[in-house]
């Protein structure tokens, strides 16, 4: 069991080498891509949504999180308003979840990359924070937290792009600080990665207590 344990550890270390080329690598590639991917996403909403739901399914699976087994997506839950699908729902150790939606308005953002002279630019990134803000009013109207079973008592908005978000808080610096009053915590690629790895040490470190109590 002892020698598990050290294995476990050791594949983690290892693990956490490799994900990190993989992000460097990944870096590049979408550099690489950015202009065509910005040609896709103004051609069409649901293409946009496609790009959040893999952007989101990467990171978890990058930070070391499998399908099926440590999340579940698009799943149904009996709502007020309807039934609830949200994007993801993370299992935490102690039969607990997290629930997170992916879906963001982002026209008004990729309108400012083309706006003929700053004034435009400006009011289409103003147009953007007020678009993510309404977002996180409407995610907060859902109450996931009360009909996903077990869920935290909040749920994470998955924003699938640093640059994205950056923007909007600096024409809404109360941003932040509005959506967690209402129980949304606004998540990035790096902040989600971040707290996918935290689930992913906990499953690890329940399966070493597991192996201790047994020795």
């Amino acid at each position: 069991k002892v020698e598990a344990i050290q294995t476990v550890q050791a594949e983690d270390r290892a693990g956490l080498t490799e994900q990190v080329r993989a992000i460097t690598e990944s870096l590049k590639e979408t550099r690489d891509a950015t202009g065509r991917l910005t040609l896709a996403l103004r051609a069409s909403p649901k293409t946009r949504g496609r790009w959040g739901e893999e952007q989101l399914r990467n990171i978890l699976e990058l930070s070391g999180l499998s399908a099926f087994a440590d999340f579940t997506e698009q799943s149904s839950h009996a709502g007020e308003a309807g039934v609830l699908r949200p994007d993801v729902v993370i299992r935490l150790p102690g039969e607990r979840s997290i629930v997170i939606d992916s879906k963001v308005a982002l026209d008004a953002y990729l309108a400012s990359v083309d706006a003929p002279d700053e004034a435009a630019r400006e009011a289409l990134l103003v147009k953007h924070a007020g678009q993510l803000k309404t977002h996180v009013l409407q995610l907060a109207s859902k109450a996931y937290q009360t009909h996903v079973p077990a869920s935290a008592d909040f749920v994470a908005m998955f924003v699938p792009g640093e640059n994205f978000f950056a923007a909007a808080a600096e024409r809404d610096p109360d941003l932040f600080q509005d959506a967690l009053a209402r129980k949304v915590v606004i998540v990035t690629p790096a902040t989600l990665f971040a707290l996918a790895k935290a689930v992913a040490f906990g499953w690890r470190q329940a399966e070493a207590e597991r192996n201790a109590r047994e020795i």
